[in-house]
């Protein structure tokens, strides 16, 4: 099953998501044609997938960056109106508004919508203060995640692909897609773009480029035994060879850990005595 049935670069409406290298292609296609499936049309079971990742992404991740003092959760709402309508947004919030239009033109296409969209999504929370570890401040974080959860979980369901223009096998509710939407965006926001964390992510990236760029040199050069044993057997073992340097490398340094990248960058490239 794939989250994204197409190679890199292969969905010019999705360019920085795929689900498989272009190696790979007639695998892909076969077992595709034996389930029915063509195009960019995904299973069922890739679309609830993708949106239960997208309910993890809104929710957990938005309560353990508000509990790790990252996100200012507790400064976006404020007053009270009648319970039919979303609390008037804070200056953090409009802040934040502003960033994500400037920075998303598609969520700016229909700016108010969005912001009510947010607002009517924290509305359900009574967080009003940075996170302290209380218990009421506990039970009001696992209440806030429940309410959401149960909504998001329920507006998702299964529908006749021949009834949808573009061949789909579940339809989301579409208020329920847009806040989910813009939850994401507060952790985009407060936290992947924080300069601090940039900086932490660019040198992993030239780090994973190190060693991407020494791992296809040895293949290329048939010094195998650079490798771990067992990894070293799989390239020795391809006969045809026809898998490329790359893909090697790839694979090689995708099936490493975090702690396992540092160290093998800091013996290939910093070495110390």
């Amino acid at each position: 099953m794939l989250k994204y049935p197409w190679s890199v670069g292969g969905n010019p409406e999705s360019p920085k998501k795929w689900g498989y290298y272009s190696t790979e292609r007639s695998i892909v296609e076969w077992a595709r044609a034996k389930c029915g499936h063509s195009g960019f049309v995904r299973s069922a079971e890739a679309e609830i997938m993708d949106w239960a990742d997208d309910i993890t992404y809104a929710i957990h991740d938005l309560i353990d960056f508000y509990c790790a003092g990252l996100i200012p959760l507790h400064l976006f709402l404020e007053g009270t109106v009648p319970e039919e309508q979303p609390r008037p947004s804070t200056k953090e919030c409009e802040r934040f508004l502003r960033r994500t239009f400037e920075r998303e033109g598609k969520l700016a296409e229909e700016a108010e919508a969005n912001a009510r969209a947010l607002l009517q999504a924290l509305e359900v929370r009574t967080i009003d203060s940075p996170y302290d570890g209380t218990q009421p401040q506990k039970r009001d974080l696992w209440s806030f995640s429940s309410i959401l959860i149960t909504r998001y979980v329920n507006s998702i369901r299964l529908i006749d692909p021949a009834s949808d223009p573009r061949g789909r096998w579940v339809a989301i509710d579409p208020e329920a897609k847009r806040q989910t939407d813009m939850l994401k965006q507060l952790t985009w926001d407060y936290v992947i773009l924080n300069s601090d964390l940039r900086s932490i992510q660019y040198g992993q990236e030239r780090m994973i480029g190190d060693l991407f760029k020494v791992c296809v040199d040895r293949i290329v050069a048939s010094d195998f035994a650079f490798f771990p044993r067992g990894f070293s057997e799989l390239i020795r073992a391809e006969e045809p060879r026809t898998t490329s340097p790359a893909r090697w490398a790839a694979d090689f340094i995708s099936g490493l850990t975090e702690r396992e990248v540092y160290r093998l960058h800091e013996r290939l490239i910093r070495p110390t005595a």
